[in-house]
Order: structure tokens, then C-alpha cells, then sequence
């Protein structure tokens, strides 16, 4: 998750706000605020420049003073995203704070979808500057923050639900790694679990949430992780996921679950699940894995 995986994060944040900018066109409610951002993306569509951040500043005063607070919010995040791609993380990291305390005075936070999403962008700016640690606390915030909306089915959870759902499933993903990335740094044995807990929630996610094109990744990710811990819950899972992963995925899993066993003492058990592995990545199973999940064979 470097500076590639923040700007695609960073791609959803384009996306609702070209969905916002659609709706009001339709509406024939173009906005000066809109109109100062149309600026911004005119002006930084080729080299990032200083005119192009006028026209972001522009639009973000506008906004705000039209108590359009959410929407200046996504302006800050936009100006992060610059200064970022600038090389001027520790600036876009106090852009945001900024904002958020701006954006906290005058809204209700509780139910502010762009409030999480804003702890998110410092999260993944500090991620990329190697602070796992301190990345962690804001991710953490951002993940706690996205559950309350959904669990207390909160107005902007009602009008957006497949937003939140596809934004949750990012949020679980971004801890997984970062857990990841810390155990890998400092071998902390609570990091691999925690990694492991949030890939199953991940998992769980896509699962009940019918987010399909995540769910082969989400059940491959916790099933990779799941064969340290639970290796037999893991070879049941490689079933499941043996009709959405590639061939590579496959060889991988295997591969690692074969070394589990053999570091632990069962050689006859990792040239089993190696035979096996190769059968199943050359050959097609019948049982799809919706079959599997409807009959609660997991």
C-alpha cells in the first residue's frame, strides 16, 4: 500500500464527487463552489501547478460558506491528494486536520461519512512515510466510525448503504495490511492476529454484503493468513475459494500450507496438500463456492 494503492484510494473520492457534480447538472444547480472546482480539474489536468490550487481554495471557502460543510471537507481531502503527489505529505496531513476541525465546529461528525474517510487519507499518507504505528490509530478511527454509521443506520447509511458497504470492505482491507506490515517489522504476535481478525471481517463482509468482485481476494487474503492459525479452517476455506481465485492464488496457497506442515514435523501432510494443490489448479471443481456457502459448509 505506497504511494500507487493511496491514489487509487484516492480515485473514490473523484468519483462521488463527478456523481455530486452529475446530480446537480441534472438539476440545473451548478454552484459557484462547483464551478471554482471545475477550475481546479481544468487547470491540474496536465502538470499540478499553484493556478490549479487557487481555484481548489476557491472553491473550498465557497462551500464552506454556504454551510455545504461535507462537501468543503471532500475540497481538503482533494487539496491532501495534491499536496501528496506534490512530495508534501507532512503539509497535506496538516491540511486535513485543519479541515476536520473546521468541518467538526459546525457538523454533526457522528453521522459524517467524509469525517472517516478524511482520518482514512492521513492514515494512508503516514503509511507511506513507513509511521505504521500512528497510520494505525487513524485507520482504526475510520474503521470504528464507518461500523457506528451502519450499526445505528444513520441517515447518510440510509441514503448511501453501497457506498458505506464498499467503503467498509477498504477500510478492513487497509488494517489487514497495515497489521501485516507491522508484524513483518517487528514479529509481534498480536500484529499476525489482528491481521488475520480483520481479513476474516473483511471476508465476512463481502459475504454478507453480496460484494462479489472483492470476495475472492477478501476469502483468499484471510485463508492465507487463517493457515498459520487455524490450518484446518483454511483447507476448507481453499475449497470455498476455488472457483474465484486464479491459478496463481491457488499454487500460493498451497504452497504456504504445505509449509506450514512442514516446519511442523509433517512432511507426508505437506506432499499431500502439494499433490493436491496441483490437481485443483489444473483441475476444475464441480461445487461452486455459492453452493458451499448456501448448504453452511464452511
Amino acid at each position: 500500500m505506497k504511494k500507487e494503492f493511496f491514489q487509487k484510494i484516492f480515485l473514490s473520492l473523484f468519483f462521488i464527487l463527478l456523481f455530486s457534480l452529475q446530480v446537480h447538472a441534472q438539476n440545473g444547480e451548478t454552484s459557484d463552489h462547483w464551478a471554482a472546482y471545475l477550475h481546479y480539474q481544468k487547470h491540474q489536468s496536465g502538470e499540478l501547478n499553484d493556478s490549479a490550487l487557487h481555484f481548489l481554495h476557491k472553491a473550498e471557502e465557497l462551500a464552506f460558506n454556504k454551510e455545504s460543510y461535507n462537501r468543503y471537507l471532500w475540497y481538503i481531502n482533494e487539496e491532501a491528494r495534491y499536496l501528496y503527489i506534490k512530495s508534501k505529505p507532512y503539509q497535506a496531513i496538516e491540511v486535513i486536520k485543519k479541515g476536520m476541525e473546521r468541518h467538526k465546529a459546525h457538523e454533526d461528525t457522528l453521522n459524517s461519512f467524509t469525517y472517516a474517510y478524511s482520518m482514512g487519507s492521513i492514515g494512508f499518507i503516514l503509511y507511506s512515510m513507513g509511521k505504521n504505528e500512528e497510520a494505525l490509530k487513524y485507520f482504526l478511527q475510520k474503521v470504528r466510525h464507518e461500523e457506528f454509521i451502519m450499526k445505528k443506520n444513520l441517515p447518510y447509511y440510509q441514503k448511501y448503504p453501497d457506498r458505506l458497504h464498499n467503503e467498509l470492505s477498504t477500510s478492513y482491507e487497509t488494517l489487514t495490511t497495515c497489521y501485516q506490515t507491522i508484524y513483518e517489522k517487528t514479529l509481534r504476535p498480536e500484529a499476525f492476529f489482528h491481521a488475520t481478525e480483520y481479513a476474516e471481517k473483511l471476508w465476512k463482509h463481502c459475504m454478507s454484503k453480496n460484494l462479489e468482485s472483492q470476495y475472492g481476494d477478501a476469502l483468499y487474503t484471510y485463508g492465507r493468513l487463517a493457515s498459520v492459525l487455524f490450518p484446518n479452517e483454511a483447507l476448507d476455506l481453499l475449497e470455498i475459494s476455488s472457483q474465484y481465485l486464479d491459478k496463481d492464488q491457488l499454487e500460493a496457497y498451497y504452497s504456504n500450507l504445505a509449509n506450514f506442515y512442514l516446519k511442523k514435523g509433517n512432511p507426508e501432510k505437506a506432499k499431500a496438500l502439494l499433490k493436491e494443490g496441483i490437481e485443483t489448479v489444473f483441475t476444475p471443481t464441480e461445487v461452486t463456492s455459492r453452493d458451499r456457502i448456501s448448504t453452511g459448509n464452511l
